[in-house]
């Protein structure tokens, strides 16, 4: 065994002790200068075993801790190794409860939407929805949002943020570029753009907070009979499943004409059974128009 193999072994063997057993004494400086150090390539169990106690450990990093986890559950193949992954999942939830895991942090139960009264959320979803149909846009439900409704007839438990999308009147990606740019501007104009926390050049826009939740909007169009949402739908669908709109009849608000087949493409498959670890994988086709973005960030 080399001295890099048995550093990480050594790392490995810490972390998931103190996973397992937390202890007063356990001190978490420079461990992910230590990961850094000793990271394999490719990835190996050892490693992603490691990166994801030290995450967890030290409450940070959830998105790589999410897609470390991800990574080794694909790696576990035999019986075996699926119930050896599930101890390591179990001792991440056992470990963090009361906090969620999620992509965008490590969340308090308070403020997932299990625990909230989803009533005045939809109003507050309709009103920036109406605003923006009536200055002339159409918009829909996306992503978690649509995939509660559609799946849970809610808004998802640990979730605690929410999705729109815009269909953008054109089809050329940088004349959608030069549309969503203009699309800033009058969101700003209407009162409703959370200035500091948008990313139009990551094709994000954060409109005015809901209640506390974050809601977010992303550009959509149709090119060739073809559908596109960013980040998630990169032309599998035809724009019939998308528009006209099919209203939601638990929100009352606009929604794809076959919201299935968007989520099928946003969450795979097995979109209609809840997965804690679902991993988002953003289609290669949006490279160059993420590279058109980019120049808006100092336009």
């Amino acid at each position: 065994m080399t001295n890099q193999n048995s550093e990480l072994q050594e790392l490995r063997q810490a972390v998931l002790t103190e996973l397992e057993t937390p202890s007063k004494k356990f001190r978490g400086r420079g461990l992910f200068s230590k990961l850094k150090a000793l990271r394999t390539s490719p990835q190996t169990r050892e490693w992603l075993e490691a990166s994801v106690a030290v995450g967890v450990l030290k409450r940070e990093r959830p998105h790589n801790t999410l897609v470390h986890i991800n990574a080794l559950r694909d790696m576990m193949k035999t019986e075996q190794e699926k119930q050896q992954f599930e101890k390591l999942h179990q001792m991440v939830v056992k470990h963090l409860s009361p906090l969620h895991l999620t992509h965008h942090g490590y969340i308090e139960p308070e403020v997932l939407f299990k625990n909230v009264s989803h009533k005045e959320i939809w109003d507050g979803i309709e009103s920036h929805m109406k605003t923006l149909k009536d200055a002339g846009h159409k918009v829909f439900l996306n992503s978690g949002t649509l995939l509660g409704l559609v799946r849970d007839g809610k808004l998802i438990d640990h979730d605690n943020d929410i999705d729109l999308a815009i269909i953008l009147d054109t089809g050329d990606e940088d004349a959608v570029v030069a549309e969503w740019a203009a699309f800033t501007q009058e969101v700003r104009d209407l009162g409703i753009l959370c200035e500091d926390r948008s990313e139009p050049h990551n094709g994000m826009l954060r409109l005015l907070p809901i209640m506390g939740y974050t809601c977010d909007i992303f550009p959509a169009w149709f090119a060739q009979n073809k559908v596109y949402v960013f980040p998630h739908t990169y032309g599998e669908i035809e724009p019939k499943d998308v528009y006209p709109f099919r209203t939601c009849n638990i929100s009352g608000l606009d929604q794809p004409a076959v919201p299935e087949k968007m989520l099928a493409i946003n969450y795979g498959p097995g979109w209609d059974k809840m997965d804690p670890l679902w991993k988002f994988v953003r289609p290669a086709g949006f490279k160059d128009f993420m590279e058109k973005l980019s120049k808006l960030e100092n336009a």
